[in-house]
């Protein structure tokens, strides 16, 4: 048994299972029903076909005009296709966004339940997005035909007119046909070259038809009869609108310098202290601008989102149940003794981690520095752990303290192994390295958890940096109402009456050997009854059957495999899923099914 196995197994303590105790979970919808409200019209659906709808209606009413092919009435179908481009692009811009989830997030906890989760359901905006994209496409195809029927019977329609005309129809078509769900998981990078290098072609190619076009209307061709023209026409509005919302979030393209600490082969962790994100938020990092962005989850640290001690950098003696080359470094969960790092007492530790066994047994058999074989079995008949040497922490891990920093809002985010560019990001040596960032941080679909009292996050792998991020973010509104003389429980952060009452389920494989010792601090600070289930010892878990179990009170939230909640105990309101689509599509399906308000995200939102 290594010497980092033992470090990593007393760090584990903070491993716990819960799961129903009842095995089954009863359906309670229909099957056809169920799929038909949760599958197949979905709200991201339903926004799609009003939107598709609404410009159905806008083509029976323009087709019930005078339909004659001159370029006079073609012209007039050029304002339906920008008005459907600038509300798609409306509905992708930072700014736009975040006001989105700013005034849902206000809405006052009194309101019915009902009302609050289809509020939470407003992270389903793409299918707006999506919608006027493919309405817009539509109606290209449209102006496009006009145009070649125009161009037989009107001189005014020229060739450069009807070229630009189909070349603009194949862009939007291109893009349209690159964002279909299988194609895009499939050929991401070329889904996202082909989105923006043809929309911004298309763009350009909008504004030169629409000015050769008003040229050929026009009867006067005086550079100020032209320019009255082109202005009293609704399109160059909407044209000068999507022009801005493009360049906006290339206007605040910048060069950063972050500091990366490499947690293991499969994840580092990069420090920001040159931006300002908020909890909850995303941001967009690239080393090639024009090519491939990536976004990443926020994660603060320092007051008042973290307790103090779990970033201090006070250090002791080497110890020999260290792993090599790892000095010991004060913090309130992942060390034990001074040998795993803790100086917390024996009776704290014991009853935060709900240990029945008694403060002085437990703090005799550390302090007195057991052997490692013998600690190894308490805890693997005590925690059911069965670690192997093969789960030993990344061999020249370092304990990732954050850089010291003199920003109000620092943070860092977590890049896990999931493609070419995270892998070079993550083999990259460097502590300090420069990155591109684009645009204001995102809000994501997190922030929509405070619609709610109480919630369970069930998340996997990487998805811990949104779910924990939201974590901080309520730790942090709990300890200021306190501050305020509000009435609130600390320990859970749950103010009465108010928002709290949050708990997590984080399924990974090897969290301490893959994310570090630091994030299970942040993990157990932000809520110490979490759930962190290990994969590599206790397989993959039924999150369903482990979700439904804490958010409906038949299990025991961590505390233990058969125990019992405490009577009385409330429900949670919510269930929020952070995972890959198949998983988060499965869990939110199987929890709604059951009538479980779940939440999570869209491929598209």
């Amino acid at each position: 048994m290594g010497k980092a196995t033992v470090h990593q197994q007393a760090v584990e303590i903070l491993v716990r299972a819960a799961e129903p105790e009842d095995g089954q979970i009863q359906d309670l919808q229909h099957p056809y029903a169920r799929y038909f409200r949760h599958r197949l019209f979905t709200v991201y659906r339903r926004l799609f076909t009003i939107v598709f709808a609404a410009n159905l209606i806008g083509f029976i009413w323009i087709g019930s005009q005078d339909t004659s092919p001159t370029a006079s009435n073609s012209a007039l179908l050029s304002t339906p296709i920008a008005a459907n481009i600038f509300v798609a692009v409306l509905f992708r811009t930072d700014d736009f966004i975040n006001l989105l989830y700013t005034s849902i997030i206000w809405v006052p906890l009194s309101l019915p339940l009902s009302i609050r989760r289809r509020l939470a359901k407003i992270y389903e905006f793409g299918g707006v997005h999506s919608g006027t994209s493919v309405a817009a496409t539509f109606w290209t195809i449209i102006f496009a035909v006009q145009m070649a029927r125009s161009f037989i019977s009107d001189s005014r329609v020229t060739v450069p007119i009807l070229t630009i005309t189909w070349v603009i129809l194949t862009m939007l078509f291109s893009i349209v046909i690159m964002a279909h769900p299988a194609i895009r998981v499939e050929h991401h990078n070329a889904f996202e070259h082909v989105h923006r290098f043809c929309g911004w072609i298309s763009v350009i190619l909008y504004w030169v038809l629409n000015v050769l076009l008003t040229a050929s209307l026009a009867q006067d061709t005086t550079p100020d009869a032209l320019a009255r023209a082109l202005f009293t026409s609704p399109t160059i509005y909407l044209l000068i609108g999507i022009t801005l919302l493009l360049i906006l979030p290339w206007a605040r393209l910048r060069r950063i310098e972050v500091h990366a600490t490499r947690t293991s082969s499969h994840a580092t962790r990069l420090y920001f202290d040159s931006l300002k994100a908020q909890p909850t938020q995303t941001i967009r990092i690239s080393t090639s601008p024009l090519l491939e962005w990536h976004s990443f989850a926020v994660i603060p640290y320092g007051a008042p989102y973290t307790s103090p001690n779990i970033f201090s950098t006070a250090t002791t003696e080497p110890s020999a149940l260290s792993p090599p080359g790892t000095a010991n470094t004060s913090s309130s969960a992942t060390t034990l003794t001074k040998g795993l790092h803790n100086k917390a007492s024996a009776i704290t530790l014991t009853n935060s981690l709900h240990n029945k066994a008694s403060a002085i047994t437990l703090a005799d058999s550390l302090h007195n520095k057991a052997s490692a074989a013998t600690l190894t079995d308490g805890l693997h008949k005590q925690y059911n752990l069965k670690i192997t040497d093969a789960d030993a922490p990344f061999s020249d891990l370092n304990p990732p303290h954050p850089p010291s920093t003199s920003s109000s809002s620092p943070f860092s985010v977590i890049v896990s192994a999931a493609g070419d560019w995270t892998k070079g990001t993550i083999s990259n040596p460097s502590a300090t390295r420069t990155l591109w960032h684009r645009g204001r941080p995102t809000t994501g679909v997190t922030k929509a958890a405070l619609l709610f009292r109480s919630a369970v996050i069930v998340t996997t792998g990487s998805g811990i940096g949104p779910a924990l991020s939201l974590l901080m973010l309520l730790k942090a509104r709990s300890l200021s109402s306190h501050r305020n003389n509000e009435d609130v429980d600390v320990e859970k952060g749950q103010k009465k009456g108010g928002r709290g009452n949050y708990r997590l389920i984080w399924s990974t494989p090897s969290p301490l050997a893959t994310y570090g010792p630091q994030l299970l601090d942040e993990i157990h600070d932000a809520d110490p009854e979490a759930v962190v289930w290990d994969t590599r010892v206790k397989g993959r878990p039924d999150l369903v059957k482990l979700a439904w179990g804490i958010c409906k009170g038949h299990a025991s939230e961590g505390r233990g495999y058969e125990e019992k909640v405490t009577e009385g105990r409330n429900e949670y309101e919510a269930v929020f899923v952070v995972s890959n689509q198949k998983v988060t599509e499965e869990v939110v399906y199987a929890l709604e099914a059951r009538k479980v308000p779940a939440f999570g995200p869209v491929f598209d939102s």
